[in-house]
C-alpha cells in the first residue's frame, strides 16, 4: 500500500477520534446547564418553603395582635359602662356588643390555632427538606465536578491526538495533506474510502472497470472516486 495512503488512514482514524471527542465536548454545556437548573429548582423549592413559614408566622402574629386589640376593646367597654348603665335595655345592648366582639376573638384565635398547626407541619417538613436539600446539593455539585473533570480529560486527549496528527503530517506531502483536509471538511469527516468488490465504500458507487484496474496496477499513485471525490485505497488482498 502507498505510504501516503497508510499515513492518511492513520490521520483519518485520529481525526475521527477528535470529531467524536468534540461531539462529547459540545454536549458538556447542556449537561452543566441541566445540573445548574436542577440546583436552581431545588433552591427555589426550599426558599418557597422558608417564605411560607415566615408568611405564616407573620399572619399568626397579626391575628394575635388583632385578638389582643379586641380584648382591650371589651375591657374599655366594661370600664366605660361601669356606673353608667341606667336601664336593662342599655345593659343588654352592652352584653350583645361584648358577645359579638368575643365571637370575633374566638374566630380569630381558632384560625390562628389552625395556622399554628400548619406552621408546625411546615417546620417539620422544612427540617426534612434541609437534609434532602443538602444531599441533593452535594450530588449536583459532584456531578458538576465530574463533568468538569471529563471536559479536562477530553481536551487533554484532543491535544495528544493533535500532537500525533502533526507527527504523521510531517511524513506526507503537503499538497496531499491539503487535499485530504479539504475533503475532510467537505465530506463530513470521511476523506478516504476503501474499495471493496470494485465499490467505493463511502458512496457505494461501483468504479469503472478501467479505473479499478488502473488503481490495482499503480499502487503508488493516489486516485479519487469519480462519484464522491474521496481518496481511494485498496487493501493488499484486494
Amino acid at each position: 500500500m502507498n505510504q501516503d495512503i497508510e499515513n492518511l488512514l492513520k490521520l483519518q482514524e485520529i481525526d475521527s477520534k477528535i470529531q467524536s471527542i468534540n461531539k462529547e465536548l459540545k454536549k458538556i454545556p447542556d449537561k452543566v446547564n441541566k445540573v445548574k437548573e436542577s440546583i436552581k429548582e431545588l433552591s427555589s423549592t426550599f426558599a418557597l418553603k422558608e417564605k411560607r413559614i415566615k408568611d405564616l408566622e407573620l399572619e399568626i402574629r397579626k391575628k394575635e395582635k388583632e385578638a389582643d386589640s379586641l380584648r382591650e376593646k371589651i375591657s374599655d367597654l366594661r370600664a366605660k359602662s361601669y356606673g353608667n348603665i341606667k336601664s336593662n335595655k342599655e345593659y343588654q345592648a352592652l352584653l350583645k356588643e361584648i358577645s359579638d366582639i368575643q365571637n370575633k376573638i374566638d374566630t380569630i384565635e381558632e384560625k390562628a390555632l389552625e395556622d399554628m398547626e400548619k406552621l408546625e407541619e411546615l417546620k417539620s417538613s422544612l427540617h426534612e427538606s434541609k437534609e434532602v436539600f443538602k444531599e441533593k446539593e452535594e450530588k449536583f455539585k459532584k456531578e458538576l465536578e465530574n463533568i468538569e473533570n471529563s471536559r479536562k480529560f477530553l481536551e487533554n486527549e484532543i491535544e495528544k491526538l493533535k500532537s500525533q496528527k502533526n507527527e504523521i503530517k510531517e511524513n506526507v506531502d503537503k499538497k496531499i495533506i491539503e487535499i485530504y483536509e479539504n475533503l475532510l471538511i467537505k465530506k463530513r469527516g470521511i476523506a478516504i474510502a476503501e474499495i471493496k468488490n470494485e465499490v467505493c465504500q463511502a458512496c457505494r458507487i461501483r468504479l469503472r472497470p478501467q479505473l479499478y484496474i488502473e488503481i490495482l496496477s499503480n499502487p503508488d499513485k493516489i486516485y479519487f472516486c469519480e462519484s464522491c471525490g474521496r481518496i481511494l485505497y485498496t487493501k493488499d488482498e484486494e
